[in-house]
């Protein structure tokens, strides 16, 4: 009996440390398992491009020549040998135009001329204008490049 009891005892004792071993084992099992759920088994992966910076060049930037500057054109509305009479004609454009009208003195004449027009042809179309509005007043008017 005492055999008997030995061989169960041991019997039990087998049982147990293959049941703590195998438990044992699952559990690491588990762990490895979850641990593998919980962390993505791939990496993300950046593209990176390399920039090389590009300098100017600037060995031709000295021969560049000025920009021109634009021509400006105006109407010449009359030119006078006396002052008060070109004052007087200015004085009556500034009324009757709703452009810059100037006096301007090249030797001994006053000059009278209206608006500021970027192009020969927009001043030509105000001179048009104005010699089909006004007639006679203006029949002599004529388009010139202001000068700076």
């Amino acid at each position: 009996m005492i055999y008997a009891l030995k061989n169960i005892f041991v019997d039990v004792v087998l049982l147990a440390v293959s049941v703590f071993l195998t438990s044992c084992a699952s559990s690491k099992h588990a762990e490895q398992t979850a641990s593998q759920e919980s962390i993505p088994s791939h990496r993300d992966t950046v593209e990176v491009e390399v920039l090389t910076p590009v300098r100017a060049d600037t060995s031709h930037a000295l021969s560049m020549k000025p920009a021109q500057p634009s021509k400006l054109y105006t109407v010449q509305i009359g030119a006078f040998q006396v002052k008060e009479n070109a004052e007087r004609w200015q004085k009556y454009a500034q009324e009757r135009f709703h452009e810059p009208v100037r006096l301007t003195v090249e030797g001994n004449l006053y000059k009278v001329s209206v608006g500021t027009f970027p192009t020969y042809e927009e001043a030509q179309k105000f001179r048009l204008d104005i010699v089909k509005r006004y007639g006679d007043e203006y029949r002599d008017a004529w388009v010139a490049e202001l000068k700076e």
